[in-house]
Formats: structure tokens, sequence, C-alpha cells
């Protein structure tokens, strides 16, 4: 026999954390730093057995609408084996239950289960879909609702070797990660007060699209939890170090050209030569641009700000912000590259991000089913479907 009981904080994030399938978006911290953000209500909710061990638990949160209702929605889904049909089926009839004595609407769910990986159909899907269609879920057409989260993203198994997965980086990538080193580049990770510089980035690509305090609430919150952290990495450049280095690279330049016979020169010393001069011109023109940067800039610049979230041992790349300024040296690439080999170092096991960014380094694609909804109050839920599209044309 099942109970279905509000969980405490710690016990709940302790189950989800060490479940094979928990996302960042069902963890304490998420429910803790929604709660601040977007006037929600967490509760965390967890399904017993008689021996009072979590079999499944829920992330709910709570969002009041017209009529002293609300609404329900349940970010990622259960924390549940999909593969036991039974299981959802009682955890969906009790979470209805509770949502029902709360004044809840609806429930709104788009479950962490994937449907497709680089285009090939999961083999459980149907049996899972067919379980939710039982439960009285229905999909939410793409074409006519907005996912709350995407519903695809790009994967790296951290669990193989490095080499395996540099393999993997399309050859473009590995040219610019080299470009990055040659110029001196570096990654740093940075702190709670580095968080402008996301936040700045963000602006000047005309892209922010929450305000200052939504990053570093989530900085903090995520970085005070037992089982989550938000890590920001910054992809620098310091003009002098960068400069000096291509000074060094001119001299290497002259020194090789100073040592041709140049009254005798062969057919291939003088291909060699015309080379060594198209070297030597677009170095002096990467000392002059960089030395005039560094009169604009002064010191250093951020070219690329990143920020992951992880969970026990996941991690998700959520913000990535590109300096516009000599973004011709593609710094993203590196600042990745070194996130990958952070991650794999401190033992995280797979990472993950948005398929909004292009697939430059050989990850899998991965595809969810999308988002159901299960209505409870029909009549209010059709005066809330009204009242939110005349809310939409207004605002």
């Amino acid at each position: 026999m099942y109970h279905l009981q509000n969980v405490e904080k710690k016990k709940y994030d302790d189950f989800v954390s060490n479940h094979k399938e928990s996302h960042y978006l069902q963890s304490l911290s998420w429910g803790e730093f929604i709660s601040t953000q977007k006037e929600y209500t967490p509760h965390y909710i967890g399904l017993t057995n008689d021996n009072n061990e979590i079999v499944a638990a829920a992330l709910l949160l709570e969002k009041e609408t017209i009529l002293n209702h609300s609404y329900f929605y349940c970010p990622r889904g259960f924390v549940i084996d999909y593969k036991k049909d039974n299981l959802v089926k009682v955890m969906t009839k009790m979470t209805l239950e509770y949502i029902k004595k709360n004044k809840g609407i609806f429930l709104r769910i788009n479950p962490n289960i994937i449907n497709k990986t680089n285009n090939k159909e999961e083999s459980n899907t149907e049996k899972i879909l067919n379980t939710l269609k039982e439960s009285k879920f229905k999909h939410i057409d793409l074409e006519k609702n907005k996912y709350t989260e995407p519903n695809n993203s790009l994967k790296i198994d951290l669990t193989k070797d490095i080499e395996d997965i540099e393999k993997e980086y399309l050859i473009p990538t590995k040219e610019k990660i080299k470009k990055a080193l040659e110029l001196d580049e570096i990654v740093e990770i940075g702190r709670d007060k580095d968080i402008d510089e996301l936040y700045d980035l963000a602006k000047s690509n005309d892209n922010l699209k929450y305000k200052k305090d939504y990053y570093k609430e989530l900085f903090k919150i995520f970085n005070k939890n037992k089982n989550t952290s938000a890590i920001l990495f910054l992809g620098k450049i310091y003009f002098d170090k960068t400069i000096k280095k291509l000074e060094a690279k001119l001299k290497k330049i002259n020194n090789q050209i100073s040592i041709l016979p140049i009254d005798h020169l062969s057919k291939t010393s003088k291909e060699k030569l015309e080379e060594l001069k198209k070297e030597k011109d677009h170095t002096k023109a990467e000392i002059k641009k960089y030395t005039e940067n560094k009169e604009k800039y002064n010191k250093s610049l951020t070219l690329s700000a990143q920020l992951i979230i992880t969970y026990k041992d996941k991690a998700w790349l959520l913000f990535e912000e590109n300096e516009k300024v000599l973004n011709e040296i593609n710094p993203n690439y590196l600042t990745y590259d070194t996130i990958i080999r952070y991650c794999k170092d401190n033992g995280i096991k797979t990472l993950y991000r948005n398929m909004e960014t292009n697939n430059n380094m050989g990850e899998e694609y991965i595809e969810y089913i999308g988002e159901y909804i299960n209505i409870i109050n029909y009549p209010i839920s059709f005066i809330h479907s009204i009242y939110k599209r005349k809310q939409e044309k207004e605002g």
C-alpha cells in the first residue's frame, strides 16, 4: 500500500538526487530558487511504501490563478521509474487527489522521458505513453503551446575517456580551440561578483531574459544546497600576455626569413619565403589589433561567460554569452572544452546543453516526449484559459 505525503526537504532531495533519471529542475534548489522569482509555491511530495521508503517523488509548483484556485506544474515530471506502469498510475492518481485538495485545476508535466536519440526511436516510449494516456494525461501540441522547458538537448557521456570525447569534436572546433590556445586565452572560474559579467554580456547581446537578481539568486541557492552547485566559467584574454606571444612568433618568423639565401632561392624556397611574408604581415596585424584593444579595454577582456548547474553526477550548461569583440577567435569553444574537462575531473557523468547551440562537439541529440496536461476542474480550467488569452492580448 502506498501513501502520498509532503516530504521533509532533505529526505526529498536525497531521494531525487540519487535517482537515475533525475533532473536539476526537480531538485530542492530549483524549488527554492523559482519560489523567489515567479510567485510559485513549491510542494515536495513523495510516494512512500509501508516501510515509509520513498518510491517516487515530485516537485509541484503551485501558482494562483482566478477564483481562488491554482494550477500546478511539475517540471520534468515525476521522479519515478516510468517502466513500472502501475506505480505511475498510483502516483498520478494520488498526486491529482493532492492537487484537488489544494484547489488545483490542472497538472502540467513535461517528463524527463526520451523519445528519440540521434533520430532513433526509443524502444520503451510507446508503453510509457500508453500509461500516461490511461492516466488521462493529454499531449499539448507544440504548435499551440510554447514549451515550458526545451524539448530537446545535446548530451555528452563523460564516462568515456577524454581522448574518445575529443575525437567526436568537429575539425573546425578543434582548430578554433587550437587558435585560442595559441593566443593564450585562458578560462577562469568566476565568483558570485563575476555574475555581473554574464549579465552584462547578455545585455550587450540583446539576449537579456532575466533581471540581474535572477542570475545572482540562482547562483547563491544552487551553491548553498548539498547536492547542487552553480559554476561560472569565464573565457578571458589578457592582452599583454597575448601580445607577448605574438611578438615572439613574429621574431621567430623574422629569424626564419633571415636564414634563407635570398640571392639563390630555389622554387621551393621562394614559395616558403612568400608564406613567411604573409604570416609576418598577418602577425603584425594581429599585434596591432590586440594593442588597440588593450588601449580600449585595459588589461583583459572576458570573451565568453558560461554558467553550468550540477546535480549530483549530472551537469547542464544553462547560460552561454559571448563578447562580440574579437569573436573571430571563437572563445566559446575553448570555454566549453574546459567545462567538459572540469566536469569529467569532478565526477560528472553526463553533461547536457540546449539545442539552440550548434552541435560542434559531436554530442548525442536527445528529443523528449513533450508536455502533457491532466485537467481536474474543467469549468475553472476553461475560464482560466480565456483569462490567459486575454492577458496575452493585453500584454
